[in-house]
C-alpha cells in the first residue's frame, strides 16, 4: 500500500490529475470518519475534507513536498483543519 501510495504521490507531483484523484478516492472515507468522530457532525466534517485534499492539491502544484508517508500528512493536514474549524465562534470540537 504505502509503495502505492508514494507511486500516486509522484505521478500527482508530475501533474497527473488522474493519480490525485485516486488518492482521494483511496482515502477519502478514512479521513471523513476520523473528523466525523471528533467534531460530531458529518457535513462539517464533509466540508474538513474536502478542505484536506484541497490543501494537498494546492501543495502539490506549488511544487512543495508531500511526505512519502501520506498518511502522516493526512493526519497533519487534518489536524491543521481541525484546528482551524475549532477556533470559528460557534463551531467547538
Amino acid at each position: 500500500m504505502k509503495d502505492n501510495d508514494t507511486q500516486l504521490i509522484n505521478r500527482t507531483l508530475a501533474g497527473d490529475d488522474n493519480a490525485f484523484a485516486e488518492l482521494v478516492e483511496k482515502h477519502k472515507k478514512q479521513v471523513h470518519a476520523l473528523v466525523w468522530r471528533k467534531i460530531g457532525d458529518f457535513h462539517t466534517a464533509e466540508e474538513i475534507t474536502q478542505d484536506t485534499f484541497l490543501h494537498l492539491m494546492e501543495l502539490s502544484v506549488c511544487g512543495m513536498p508531500i511526505q512519502e508517508n501520506n498518511n502522516s500528512h493526512l493526519h497533519n493536514t487534518q489536524n491543521r483543519k481541525l484546528h482551524w474549524h475549532s477556533t470559528l465562534p460557534g463551531k467547538p470540537i
